[in-house]
């Protein structure tokens, strides 16, 4: 993630009609065409262990022709922005080779990648994105064999993009990436969905299903040799329990249900299949013959990374200190959602009941602002802070929410409205149009503090009779105190 401060065009029009033209149009011409490609730009010359910090750069355009101003300012502007990387760069000699072969095609299914891969590794998609909504952009994605392998290298090094990409997309997508895949993968699930669907009752069939493409994503890694067995058990015990809320003794039920299938229905090829036995076989035996110092080493750094605490920063990158919402008015309902959680048995003495329900408060929060049951992850980045949830961790989005649970968001809603009497008949429409979809943005401070900072409306002046405050806000599964502007 690179972070531009301030950007400042100083344009000169040979005419007045000209410049409202250039005027009209220059910051979404910005927004969807410059910053998108200079994101691949800047992405090109980042390297390890080195942090670029420009106090200044200004560049001096040539004159631009009025009919294609437009290529033009964008194309001019990258030119020299990459210049002043090549020539300022301290290391770029020994990084040349990789500068120099590396061919940067600013089309726009290549922006369009680089947004999908961007999303499944932090969940969230940039203010200036080209695509800002997830089906849109899986619509225009080209999905060729180079897509497909960037896929899959990026599943095996980073589990958390594998989990967002079963929470967060459509089965037809899904369906179609496998089957692109690898073709076992779709035996695989239909086989587990059959031993363990019908018969698990201990698990929700969403907990189930979603459990199951990632254990069928886990034996095509084992079963093309990209994976060790203790890396694949450790994988699995320390996932399965995150995400799904599948403990070791739950996985033995599992595992029982698996052998009772085997032997019932020979009618699966798979069954019969090498490489499905020995895959299984790993949860099945003991692990006593698997190298005990890999197993402690790759435990020890799943549990640091469960146990890291919540900060804005994403996995790759520690310069990232600003995102922007569009929940911003969430935080009214934070004297509430204690409440809220316990009336759904979401939480019990203000610990989550289980993993999921924490997922469930998350989705929830959302359902308040915008009363819609359908939710992308990326819109959930302030709810994950008030509920207590690492940022760049994955929410499951597939999680329906029940009409008691809208029905009690929706008394929730009528509760803040009864209280804030000024509001006197507002309806609930009228909260969320005014209030809860504010823009906004959370920033996080050199002594690592988040503050929230929410655009200002003439109606905000409303907040001063607001009954409780909003400066300081602590839920009781936040670690640190959330600092909020807002009027």
């Amino acid at each position: 993630m690179h972070l531009i401060q301030q950007h400042t065009l100083d344009i000169r029009c040979t005419s007045l009609d000209f410049g409202k033209e250039v005027q009209s149009v220059v910051a979404a011409l910005m927004e969807k065409e410059l910053y998108p490609k200079l994101e691949l730009l800047l992405n090109l010359y980042s390297f390890q262990n080195y942090t670029w910090k420009i106090d200044k750069l200004e560049i001096t355009l040539p004159p631009l022709s009025r009919k294609k101003w437009k290529e033009e300012i964008v194309n001019y502007s990258l030119e020299q922005i990459e210049l002043y990387l090549k020539m300022n760069f301290e290391d770029f000699e020994q990084n040349l080779g990789r500068i120099e072969n590396s061919e940067i095609v600013f089309t726009k299914n290549n922006i369009l990648e680089s947004l999908f891969f961007d999303f499944l590794q932090k969940g969230i998609i940039p203010e200036n994105g080209l695509i800002k909504n997830l089906e849109e952009l899986i619509a225009s994605l080209e999905v060729n064999e180079s897509f497909i392998k960037k896929l899959k290298d990026l599943f095996r090094e980073n589990s958390k993009a594998l989990i967002r990409f079963i929470y967060a997309f459509s089965e037809e997508f899904k369906t179609k990436i496998a089957n692109q895949s690898d073709d076992s993968q779709s035996e695989f699930i239909t086989l587990l969905q059959f031993a363990l669907a019908s018969k698990a009752n201990s698990f929700s069939s969403t907990v189930i299903e979603s459990w199951i493409e990632f254990m069928a994503w886990q034996f095509y890694f084992f079963k093309e040799k990209i994976i060790s067995n203790a890396t694949l058990y450790h994988t699995v015990k320390i996932i399965t329990s995150q995400y799904w809320d599948i403990e070791s003794n739950h996985l033995l039920i599992l595992k029982e249900l698996l052998i009772t299938e085997k032997g019932l229905h020979k009618k699966y090829i798979l069954l019969q299949n090498n490489d499905f036995i020995a895959f299984w076989n790993i949860f099945l035996n003991t692990l006593d013959s698997l190298n005990s110092i890999e197993e402690s080493i790759i435990a020890e750094k799943n549990t640091l990374e469960i146990k890291k605490k919540t900060k804005l920063e994403t996995p790759d990158s520690k310069t990232q200190n600003m995102i922007y919402v569009e929940n911003a008015g969430l935080i009214l309902f934070h004297p509430f959602l204690k409440s809220l959680f316990e009336q759904l048995d979401l939480t019990k003495n203000d610990i989550w009941t289980t993993k999921i329900s924490q997922h469930k408060a998350i989705l929830l929060t959302q359902f308040l602002i915008n009363g819609e049951t359908k939710i992308g992850e990326n819109e959930l980045v302030l709810n994950k802070i008030l509920c207590g949830f690492q940022i760049e961790n994955v929410v499951h989005t597939q999680l329906e929410i029940t009409p008691k649970e809208i029905e009690k968001c929706e008394s929730l809603l009528n509760a803040v409205i009864e209280h804030w009497k000024i509001l006197g008949d507002t309806s609930i429409a009228g909260l969320r149009e005014t209030f809860l979809q504010r823009k906004g943005k959370i920033l996080m401070t050199e002594n690592e503090k988040l503050e929230l900072w929410v655009k200002q409306e003439g109606v905000d002046v409303l907040l001063a009779q607001l009954p409780w405050g909003i400066e300081m806000i602590k839920t009781p599964w936040m670690e640190d105190f959330l600092q909020c502007y807002w009027n």
